[in-house]
């Protein structure tokens, strides 16, 4: 019988992220870091993401004041760190998302969880 995970609500997220500016895509440059997402309602269900991808300046537009930071990367679960039902999960993914100016990031985790 399969485990099914549920997040029972808002969560909390953090993430550490590294920009390697010595290497170019495009305009873009390579980030790579680790995002955590904790249940609010469950804090012991903790699942950690190790992703990497691409870091892009957006320009300002008539819309906007101020150029944005868009990130687009892949993820894969890190099963060990991960805690409570996702403790040894696998899966894997795409992270994206993008930074305003007065920091406020909008984005999505988007991909599959396997529970062990």
């Amino acid at each position: 019988m399969a485990r099914v995970a549920r997040w029972g609500g808002a969560i909390t997220y953090t993430a550490t992220v590294a920009t390697d500016t010595s290497v170019s895509v495009g305009d873009c440059l390579e980030v790579f870091g680790t995002a955590t997402l904790v249940s609010k309602a469950t804090p012991a269900n903790k699942i950690v993401l190790n992703f990497n991808g691409t870091l892009c300046a957006t320009p300002a537009t008539t819309i906007t004041t101020a150029t944005a930071n868009a990130v687009n990367a892949v993820y894969f679960i890190d099963g060990v760190n991960s805690k409570g039902i996702f403790h040894h999960a696998t899966g894997s993914g795409s992270v994206t998302g993008s930074r305003d100016a007065n920091v406020a990031i909008l984005g999505s985790v988007i991909g599959t969880i396997k529970l062990p």
